[in-house]
């Protein structure tokens, strides 16, 4: 469970995760690991190291990878947009 371990654990899932993402070749892939990083670098409970790997990650599968529509770009933009304006 995700709240059960430690950091540097949680750090090595993330690195994984996000990994799976830029590797993905099935758009559907890719959308469903930008999403989980996105949700999971919203967490409350998450240092903010973890939250900055989640965020890093998650830039990198948008900046890296060629399944990524533009579409879906423009809408995690918009997201960053809402978050600032928090």
């Amino acid at each position: 469970k995700w709240q059960d371990d430690n950091d540097r654990i949680r750090e090595k899932l993330l690195s994984l995760i996000g990994k799976i993402g830029k590797d993905a070749k099935v758009a559907k892939t890719t959308t469903r690991v930008l999403e989980l990083l996105w949700d999971l670098a919203h967490l409350p409970s998450l240092s903010t190291s973890l939250i900055e790997q989640a965020l890093d990650e998650h830039h990198a599968i948008l900046s890296d990878s060629y399944s990524v529509k533009e579409q879906v770009k423009l809408q995690y933009v918009n997201k960053c947009v809402d978050d600032i304006k928090k």
